[in-house]
């Protein structure tokens, strides 16, 4: 018996929309320039204890258009999944989730954070739900969740979307909490 899927990494099958009831989840477009330049700079104190990017902020306009270039890019050959969370009644931006291939060739890694303003509603965990399914759904044998063990928010959103605590590992010498989503 053979495997069906073809040598070498994985493509996945990632739609660039996801709707749930309250959220257009896209991959980034262009025009986002200017609503994730203003989101991340309003939270860059909330974002930086717990999201490893914001070690690198504050970046300017044309660094933020650089860098939703390169996401577009990653989108398109498949290494990372990066998507804009827009509330689907206001067309706000609120934050990002993302799907990466860093895992292992089976499995796919969400990554998500939230300006501080939307927390605490339900966001983050619509989003990661939405984002697993359509991970499962393309393939995956299963989804994973790394964050920071003092991270609880996180650790609560993983949770309530039915991921499994695994214990901690290391990443780059930084001990992790890791959390399981499988089929």
């Amino acid at each position: 018996m053979s495997d069906s899927r073809p040598a070498g990494p994985p493509t996945w099958p990632l739609a660039h929309r996801i709707t749930t009831e309250r959220l257009a989840i896209r991959a980034y477009v262009a025009s986002d320039v200017t609503a994730l330049h203003r989101l991340v700079l309003a939270n860059m104190e909330h974002l930086r204890p717990f999201i490893p990017w914001a070690a690198h902020e504050p970046r300017n306009l044309d660094e933020r258009d650089q860098l939703i270039s390169d996401y577009r890019r990653s989108f398109a050959v498949g290494e990372n999944f990066r998507y804009a969370i827009i509330d689907a009644a206001t067309g706000e931006m609120a934050g990002g989730v993302s799907l990466h291939t860093r895992v292992g060739p089976d499995a796919l890694e969400v990554g998500y954070w939230l300006g501080a303003d939307f927390e605490g509603r339900g966001i983050a965990s619509e989003a990661v739900t939405a984002v697993s399914r359509a991970a499962l759904d393309a393939g995956a044998t299963r989804v994973e969740i790394w964050c920071t063990p003092d991270n609880t928010r996180s650790a609560a959103v993983a949770h309530r979307c039915g991921f499994t605590y695994m214990g901690e590992r290391l990443r780059d010498g930084l001990a992790l909490s890791v959390w399981i989503l499988e089929p």
